[in-house]
């Protein structure tokens, strides 16, 4: 029997099947958005007004003063342009750029795609060897992810016993050699580009063909008496990882623990007051895939099936068969709803690398993931979105970045108007005013559409793209960005700049609904 865990943001699943069946894909009810044809009657006062006139209000009236500002907006079912300003010049994305690198990989890899991430035994071959546990790692992003357990009403360890059991039941025998094989991708974890003072942070994690908990690990520290050290535990336990405990207890005022980690190790301190204990301290561990492997050692020799050690796969080395005991699935549809809507940068990375893998055969990497995503963008938007688009990375976070709000918006309207991967890719951003990094944006507008975007801020940018969805089911995409953010300029005003954004094409929107011009009408 082969033992199979499907995570789904929408609904979960923790079952056996019989080996080698369909797991079946769970299949979320994601909404009746616009088909072209249905679109066909975009003859409201939305399509054919020229919104140039009121941006430009809300420019001159804006305060933003020196900040470099570009918008796009456009109608996505004829890709007119309604209004524009500064659209042709190459701009920090920030995390807009998730959008690039999760549509690519719902149009490379399918949008019924399923990572795999599997425990894999191989008997020995003659008496007295025990052969080896292999763990074949796919890219999955969501392997392991906390969040997404919690969801589920499991943890951590639980997904640990699940192997150990699936071991114990097969007759894995003591001895066995513990195998990681994260060859889907090259083990350059961190992008070169990459702020160095922050990578111990969890929005800096380290990249790997096998990702477990965010490839991050939770300290959680419970307050002892005034002024004496914070008892601490680590999630998931993690063998030869330990945490130098210099924070310190309080009763009164703020809760600032935070972790360090040497670069290049696992040596992890942590300072700072604790207070409440509540929230875990979240902080990366160095070659995810090696701590993976010396985790997976420690529990099952707590079940009994003590191994002979852990290492990681050689780059030549031949781990084709055996017999799968237990499979870990993830739809990218599940996976692309957390890159975007709780903007996590690993998964963007991971999406990345694995369509660079998918497409060459070859260790999935910055570069041909990155080449990838280009590519796409020529097929997509044309030649010239070749020209002045940078491609450093997957989430954003690099500040090498650069695409045009005009090609960011044509790769939106492309995106968002393909019936094979359209509807999954707007269902993957959060909801204005509702969901993730959007939950309390919009604060007190009463928009009569939807708002479906993505949120991005790097220090002094802030960008916001997406879609307007009108009340009869008309899109309008719109890319709003600014870079160069003036030291006088509070981020509060940026947002109110963006937001306004998207009232003038609600606003626009209205007219066609009260027209009588329905979707399909």
């Amino acid at each position: 029997m082969e033992g199979v865990l499907q995570v789904s943001t929408m609904k979960w699943a923790w079952r056996r099947v019989r080996a080698g069946a369909a797991a079946g894909l769970l299949a979320g009810a994601l909404g009746g958005l616009v088909g072209g044809a249905a679109v066909a009657c975009w003859a409201g006062a939305a399509a054919g007004q020229n919104l140039d006139p009121s941006l430009d209000r809300l420019l001159k009236g804006s305060k933003l003063g020196t900040t470099k500002v570009g918008v796009m907006v456009l109608d996505v079912q004829s890709g007119r342009v309604l209004a524009s300003h500064n659209a042709d010049e190459p701009m920090i994305p920030a995390s807009n750029q998730k959008v690039l690198s999760s549509a690519a990989a719902l149009d490379v890899l399918g949008p019924d795609y399923e990572f795999r991430t599997e425990l894999v035994w191989q008997p020995g071959e003659g008496p007295g060897r025990a052969g080896r546990i292999v763990v074949r790692g796919s890219g999955d992003p969501a392997f392991g992810d906390s969040e997404l357990l919690k969801e589920m009403g499991l943890g951590i360890e639980q997904l640990l016993s699940a192997w150990t059991e699936a071991m114990t039941k097969a007759g894995v025998p003591r001895g066995v050699e513990v195998v990681v094989d994260d060859r889907v991708f090259d083990r350059e974890w961190v992008h070169p580009t990459w702020p160095a003072d922050q990578l111990n942070r969890w929005f800096c994690a380290q990249v790997s063909g096998l990702t477990f908990h965010t490839n991050t690990l939770s300290i959680f520290a419970t307050p002892a008496g005034e002024g004496q050290a914070p008892t601490i535990k680590i999630e998931p336990r993690a063998p030869g990882i330990e945490v130098r405990n210099r924070a310190k207890s309080v009763k009164r005022g703020q809760e600032t623990l935070w972790a360090s980690r040497d670069p290049g190790n696992n040596e992890i301190t942590l300072f700072g007051d604790s207070r409440f204990g509540e929230t875990p301290v979240r902080v990366t561990v160095h070659e995810p895939p090696a701590v993976f492997g010396r985790i997976l050692a420690e529990r099952m020799s707590g079940a009994g099936i003590a191994p002979s050690g852990s290492r990681l796969v050689q780059p030549d080395e031949n781990l084709e068969g055996g017999r799968v005991l237990h499979v870990v699935r993830t739809p990218i549809g599940t996976a692309a709803r957390v890159c975007n809507v709780e903007s996590q940068n690993l998964y963007a990375e991971c999406f990345l690398k694995k369509i660079g893998h998918k497409v060459t055969g070859q260790p999935g990497s910055w570069r041909n993931g990155s080449a990838v995503i280009r590519q796409e963008l020529v097929d997509r938007v044309g030649a010239e979105a070749g020209k002045t688009t940078v491609i450093a990375d997957g989430s954003g976070m690099s500040r090498e970045n650069r695409i045009e709000p005009r090609i960011m918006a044509r790769w939106l309207r492309s995106v968002g108007g393909d019936d094979r991967i359209g509807q999954a890719f707007i269902e993957s951003l959060p909801k204005a005013g509702r969901d993730g990094t959007l939950a309390k944006r919009f604060d007190g507008k009463r928009l009569s559409s939807e708002v479906r975007a993505k949120s991005g801020f790097l220090n002094r940018v802030s960008c916001l793209s997406g879609y307007v969805i009108g009340p009869d089911g008309r899109k309008v995409v719109f890319v709003v960005m600014t870079n160069d953010i003036a030291g006088n300029v509070g981020l509060r005003s940026v947002f109110d700049f963006q937001e306004a954004v998207v009232e003038m094409i609600d606003d626009a929107l209205k007219p066609a609904a009260r027209n009588g011009n329905r979707l399909g009408g």
